[in-house]
């Protein structure tokens, strides 16, 4: 019966997680921020029409910000928008001035350099930047939006006797990880529990503060399957609970006969950092391996990326554990060693840090994309007995700019908009956040409809609910998830992912959609003048050294196929230089450029530089 049990906890895991497999080719290396912007987040509020969208995209190497704010319903000119240091319900100073970039109300910037601060990236990871736009009747600031990273909100709990109240003296440990979907609604958990008196007989979450109990607001018992808890709860119709779990008011209880008040307890802990985790099965490892064993792992980035903090619980392994590794690979496939954490582990219990010179960039983008997994071996399964392919919490992003050209046939208007889409790393769930302004009329219509650009497609999501429709300025605010008349799924996200998605906005005056903007992923910076995304450029064979440059570069190519004309790009997609190279390994001069980000377009091969 307990075999039986364990198995079916094992093909839980690993469908509840939706399986690393399923989602790796979804996730880049890039962390999205956004911002929803309104008068209520003033310090002290300001009754406005306006509203706002601001989207920060920071690539895979953390030396490039771009941002893209779109503005709707100001009812005065912006005079001054910028990014200011501080919590929400508090005012601070200016950080950056995006003032310069300001057209028509809305912004498209690049932060690099002086400008892109490490500071900077680590106050807008845990919460402490917002975005604020001033008009002459509001100088402090007339729509205002906290800065955050588009992510599902982790939770983690350690488990152990001594937080049971009274304190129960026993061997037994556990680690939960729980991921909060961004809408609030949704709870997934995965529980591993180790060395406990005896059968898990009930588990719940109860709602109290550390060292107190309380009343059960969420019943596990059902999903208990062996030593593991696996399940996704709908929180949606429990009052208070995602506002007592962002106190740190909701622990997890877990009882056995011996002890049925409870023999372990954790309390659920958020993550402000960029948070990873993965569930350990034999399932993940290549070739599979038969086993009951099961685990789950937690691992977090520091915001500043200067550290990881690592910690995984595992039971019903064969043996004892002879080694423990950090591998370099996409899940179904065997990679590399790239850190040992034999040293760290202690019984069933695997946790340590890596610092210093072991954080190197390569490491932070593969796990970023999902190219790392942990790997437990023991002596009847020296090649790894149960493996966990690492995943990010935070979202996967998309950029909407809308216009009238974007329309199939094209439409002239003044209208203009764009905003956001981020998809959980389960594909379940979208957030959408969209603005548009300076329309013929009122909105009689909105979709998120398939086909790529230049293509006319079906309805695929239907938003005209979401906007008020009763001005020529509008902004839409919601989620798309996976209980929607039109769900939102993983095949819903292969579109998405494939540039196969466009938002259009209909008028009376233009049925067919007066704006439209095609669903690209990533920021606007490379998809703008280019059409293309980091990955494509990195798939090049043009390099550019040295990067960042105050001056000089020189350009690389794998294979100099002749001379050629070099194109030196701005942000804007002016060519600001042209030069014609007849040798590999060519100089260009870019002194007399102005600090930012440019593309290098050498036929069909382009590269991104920074210059200082």
């Amino acid at each position: 019966m307990m075999k039986n049990l364990q198995k079916i906890a094992i093909a839980a895991i690993l469908t509840v997680s939706t399986s690393a497999m399923s989602f790796a080719a979804h996730l880049g290396d890039q962390l999205t921020f956004s911002a929803r912007m309104n008068g209520a987040q003033e310090v002290p509020a300001v009754t406005t029409t306006g509203q706002g969208v601001a989207t920060m995209v920071l690539n895979g190497t953390r030396d490039t910000l771009c941002v893209s704010i779109y503005t709707a319903g100001v009812p005065e000119t912006i005079m001054g928008l910028h990014l200011h240091s501080g919590v929400a319900g508090t005012n601070g100073g200016v950080v950056v001035d995006l003032t310069p970039y300001i057209i028509d109300g809305n912004v498209k910037a690049v932060l690099t350099g002086s400008a892109l601060t490490s500071s900077l990236i680590s106050d807008m990871i845990t919460g402490g930047i917002y975005v604020n736009a001033h008009t002459a009747s509001n100088m402090d600031g007339e729509i205002r939006g906290q800065v955050k990273l588009e992510t599902d909100f982790p939770y983690r709990a350690t488990l152990d006797g001594s937080q049971e109240v009274p304190m129960v003296s026993t061997m037994a440990t556990g680690l939960g990880v729980f991921n909060l979907s961004l809408d609030k609604k949704k709870l997934m958990y995965w529980v591993s529990a180790d060395g406990l008196s005896g059968p898990i007989m009930g588990a719940h979450l109860h709602m109290a503060a550390a060292g107190a109990n309380g009343a059960v607001v969420v019943d596990l018992t059902p999903t208990i399957m062996g030593n593991a808890i696996v399940g996704v709860a709908d929180v949606s119709g429990v009052a208070g609970f995602a506002n007592d779990l962002e106190a740190g008011d909701i622990y997890i209880n877990v009882h056995t006969a011996a002890n049925m008040d409870g023999e372990i307890r954790g309390q659920l802990t958020y993550d402000n950092q960029v948070a990873f985790d993965g569930v350990l099965s034999g399932d993940q490892e290549v070739p599979a391996v038969s086993t009951m064993a099961t685990g789950v792992v937690k691992v977090s980035l520091s915001s500043d990326f200067s550290t990881i903090n690592y910690s995984a619980q595992v039971e019903g392994l064969s043996g004892a554990i002879m080694g423990a590794h950090f591998h370099n690979e996409a899940a179904g496939a065997n990679g590399p060693v790239v850190v040992d954490l034999t040293g760290d582990v202690n019984g069933n219990i695997i946790s340590g840090t890596i610092t210093g010179a072991a954080v190197t960039q390569d490491l932070i983008r593969e796990f970023l994309e999902g190219n790392i997994y942990l790997n437990v071996h023991t002596a009847a399964n020296m090649g790894g007995e149960i493996r966990a392919q690492i995943s990010r919490v935070a979202r996967e992003g998309y950029s909407v700019n809308l216009s009238g050209d974007q329309e199939v046939p094209s439409v002239s208007t003044m209208a203009n908009g764009g905003g956001i889409i981020t998809i959980s790393r389960e594909r379940n769930n979208a957030h959408v956040m969209i603005v548009v302004k300076e329309l013929s009329g009122t909105i009689d219509a909105a979709h998120i409809h398939n086909a790529v650009a230049g293509m006319n497609g079906g309805v695929e999501f239907n938003l005209s609910s979401w906007f008020s429709m009763t001005e020529n300025y509008d902004g839409a605010f919601g989620y798309l998830t996976s209980d929607s008349p039109m769900p939102m799924n993983a095949a819903a996200e292969t579109k998405f992912r494939n540039n196969e998605m466009y938002v259009n906005i209909h008028t009376a005056a233009n049925p067919d959609g007066e704006v439209r903007g095609q669903v690209l992923r990533g920021s606007e910076c490379s998809q703008e003048f280019l059409g293309l995304s980091d990955n494509e450029l990195e798939e090049n064979n043009l390099t550019a050294y040295p990067n960042p440059t105050t001056d000089k570069i020189t350009l690389s190519f794998e294979k100099f196929n002749g001379e050629m004309n070099v194109q030196v790009v701005d942000i804007y997609g002016k060519t600001v230089q042209t030069k014609s190279i007849k040798s590999n390994n060519t100089t260009i001069d870019m002194s007399g450029l102005p600090s930012g980000v440019y593309m290098i377009k050498a036929e069909s091969q382009i590269t991104r530089v920074i210059k200082k």
